[in-house]
Formats: C-alpha cells, structure tokens, sequence
C-alpha cells in the first residue's frame, strides 16, 4: 500500500509539471515557447542568493537618503547578486564592486540593460536552438539523453535508484576517478563521451557546462541547452553580453537541483544509510523539467522591464581594498554588505563562476569517504576559488579594520549590513560580534549608529543544528558618518 500511494504521488507531481508545459513543442529542433513573465518595474530576485538583501531594500535606501542624496554616485561594495545596486540606480548613480565575475556580470546586466533585450534574446534562442552546434550536442548526448529519460520514467513508476544514481555519479569528469558507477550510467557516459571526443568537444569551454555540471545539477538536455545558449552569448558586444549572461544565470537559478537553489552541492537523493528521500525525487523531476530556453526567454524580458534612472552606471570586478585605494570617484556613500560567517559565497555560486568566465577550470579533488584515493568533489568545484578574508577566522578583525580606515580616509559615510546573534542561542556564529565590529567603526568615524531592521529572518543552511530560532535583530544596519 505504501508504495502504491509513493507511486500515484510520483504520478500525481509529473502531471503537475506537464501541466505546467503542455504548450511546448516536444520537437527538440522547435524552440519551446512559453507565456512570458508580466511585465514588472520593481525590483525583484534575480538569483537564489545566500544572504540577499532583497527584503532590505526600502530600509536600505532610507539609510543611504539619510546620508546622500539623490543623484550623487554611491558605491555598492560585495554587490553579491545585485538587487542592491538595481534598488538604488533609480535615483543614485551606482557603482557595483565584487571580487566574484558572476557578480560584476549580474549588476552590469542589471543596470545596463540593451533596448532591444527581449527580441535579441528570442533571436539568441532560436539560433541556439535550432543550430547546427546544439544538434551536433545532441547527437553526442543521445546515450545519455535515453537513459536520462529512462530514469524519470522509472521514478515515475516508483522505482527511484537510477535517478538516485545519477545525481549521486553522472558526472563527465569523474568517469575516470571512480569506480563505483553503475554499469547502465557508466555505458551511457562512455558512449556519449567517446563522441564528444571524436567531435573535438571533450575539453574546452563550448562544453564546460555540460562536462561539469551535467547530471548533477541539472539535467542532460539543460546542461546542453545552456551550453548553446553560452556559445551564442559569447559572441555579443560587453554591455549586451552581461545582460544576456545575467538571465542565463536567472535561468540556472530557477533549473538546478539542489537544496535552496544555490550552487554548493547537488541534491543527495539517499541518506546516509542509503534510502531514498522520497519527498525530494518530484523536486527533482520538476527541476529536471525546467525548460531553460523559456526561463531565459521569461528573465530578459523580466529584467528588461526594471526600472533605472538614466544616470550613468557601472560594475566593476576587483578585491574592496584595491579599488578603494585606487578609485578616485568623490561618492557620497559607501554601501558595504560582507560576508560575516565562516561560509565562502565562492563555494556556492562556483557553477555561474564558471558560466561567467567560460573557461576550463580544474576541479578540487577530496579523500572524504574515498579510502584515501583523491576523487573529484562531489561539487565539482573550482580548484582556483576566492577565500574572502571576512569568512576566516584569523582575518576576519583585519578585513573589517581596513575596510573601515578605508572609507574614512575617504571622508566618506559608510552604510553597514550586519547580522548579530547571540552565542548562546547556538546559531550560526559571526566572526564578530556587535560590539567588536561598533568598537572598530568608532576608531575610524566620529559618528556610528546601529539600526535594527525588524521583521527579517535569513536563509538557513541544510544541516539542522544550525537551523534555530532566532531571538533578536537578524540583521543591522550601521551608520557611519566620518
């Protein structure tokens, strides 16, 4: 009995995902057209993005009007994903900072959108679409296109290990690092990678998405789909091409499987002991049902839509310290949201890392539960990531200290987002605390006020002993005035 009902809810979520896409044309040379988003001026999420400040913005720009006015150029400093700088180019004159590439080509896209941005995205879809790359890719893909739709249909009927399977191994990468593979996936990958390797297409960015992301965060025919979307794109002038780059990443952020839609792990389907998680395996297959071509098709006309003033704006990707000692714009604020936990964002946004730079990175291997044996890591991150000095322990005083001086040198307000927490809670601990962080804010500026944003809860991570109740203020915004 308990099975039956596993299956009729299987069968029950894949209708809902039919439902969902009935228009679309099942011929893979079609592009598949779905209702586009309704047309919106305010700003809106862009990404899934840990610690986004999109609930922030009207106290935000409140603060930011308390110390500059409208019209004069303001600094978004760690602009993250970018909902910040396009809250703010309204009526300030904005210039985003960020160490990340995905970063810079978010806000870039974001404040600097083409005119023509929804019909050149129909036209890049259909040459991605119907091009002879994307039938060459698919071509190579086929054996494990077929098996791919096998695994869903089996889900579907209740039986989940192939699916499980292949989040767990189908990487393109580690087909030669491990040995664990099941043989119906270990075949399907070989075969699809001998004819990649026949066709010049097994190394190198045109199929970097598809190499090192496929069957783990997305499926087959996204990671291809994305691939050909990127090799169009690639081709398009700066400012149109981070435009284009920006809903691509929007697209990702709506397709890939995993545990709040980052990028830091693909979703494990079985627990330790092995089991399937049965309430994530129809998250999954409509994950794995997200049409990318649509999704893009919906971002460039959402993020077309936004509004901005016609103010000039600009996004710049470099470490905070070297651009605020080398950048000579008078602003009349500084915007700064650091990170202020042990996370690395680098960990998590490594797939549009990647998608952003269009190269061939190498891959971190680990030990962890290998006997020993470096194997790729299960997140196929990149070997050369950033490690932020705000997220380390040891340095974490010092990165604060310079930012601080930095900006008071010059003689520039300062606008800090902070999170607090109380170690006895046993929440997920700052490196700093409240008063540690206000006691080197008022060594550098002569006026320092803190202000609690009420109403506000922050993502929580996966695992459960640092998912609690928070009792206070979960997040602050400090003034600083020089």
């Amino acid at each position: 009995m308990a099975r039956r009902w596993r299956i009729l809810l299987l069968q029950a979520a894949h209708l809902v995902i039919r439902a969902d896409t009935n228009d679309v044309p099942t011929d893979p040379r079609q592009p598949a057209v779905l209702p586009e988003l309704a047309p919106r001026t305010t700003v809106a999420r862009t990404i899934h993005y840990l610690g986004s400040k999109l609930r922030l913005l009207a106290p935000i720009r409140r603060a930011i009007e308390s110390v500059a006015p409208q019209g004069r150029p303001i600094c978004d400093l760690f602009s993250g994903s970018g909902v910040v700088s396009l809250a703010l180019a309204s009526d300030w004159e904005v210039t985003s900072v960020d160490i990340q590439e995905y970063s810079r080509v978010l806000c870039s896209g974001l404040v600097n959108p083409p005119a023509d941005a929804l019909d050149e995205g129909r036209r890049l879809r259909d040459r991605a679409s119907g091009g002879p790359f994307r039938q060459k890719l698919r071509r190579c893909l086929n054996p494990l296109l077929t098996h791919e739709r096998h695994c869903a249909t089996d889900a579907l009927q209740g039986d989940v290990d192939g699916l499980c399977d292949l989040l767990e191994h189908g990487s393109l990468l580690a087909l030669d690092t491990r040995g664990d593979i099941p043989p119906l996936l270990h075949r399907a990958a070989n075969a699809s990678l001998r004819e990649l390797s026949k066709r010049g297409l097994a190394s190198g960015p045109a199929t970097v998405v598809t190499r090192h992301f496929g069957g783990r965060y997305f499926s087959w025919e996204q990671a291809m789909d994305f691939d050909t979307l990127l090799a169009e794109i690639d081709l398009l002038k700066d400012r149109e091409r981070d435009f284009h780059l920006a809903a691509i990443f929007a697209a990702a952020s709506d397709a890939v499987s995993t545990i709040g839609k980052h990028f830091a792990q693909p979703t494990k389907l079985r627990d330790s002991a092995g089991l399937p998680k049965l309430h994530l395996i129809d998250r999954t297959l409509r994950d794995r049902e997200t049409s990318v071509y649509d999704r893009y098709i919906a971002h460039c006309q959402s993020l077309g839509e936004r509004h901005r003033g016609s103010r000039r704006h600009r996004a710049v990707r470099t470490d905070y310290v070297e651009f605020l000692e080398s950048d000579t714009t008078q602003f009349a604020a500084v915007y700064a949201d650091p990170p202020y936990t042990r996370d690395h964002y680098s960990r998590y946004y490594h797939v549009l890392e990647t998608m952003a730079l269009r190269d061939e990175p190498e891959v971190a291997t680990t030990k962890i539960r290998s006997n020993g044996v470096p194997r790729l890591s299960r997140g196929v991150y990149r070997l050369q990531r950033h490690q932020s000095p705000f997220c380390i322990p040891t340095k974490a005083a010092g990165a604060f200290e310079q930012l601080f001086a930095n900006v008071a040198t010059r003689r520039t307000p300062l606008i800090l987002s902070y999170s607090p927490y109380r170690a006895e809670t046993g929440n997920r601990p700052r490196l700093l605390t409240m008063d540690e962080l206000l006691g080197i804010a008022q060594k550098h500026f002569s006026q320092v006020e803190s202000i609690p944003v009420d109403g506000v809860t922050h993502n929580k991570l996966n695992l459960l002993d640092r998912n609690v109740e928070v009792d206070y203020a979960a997040e602050v915004l400090i003034t600083c005035r020089p």
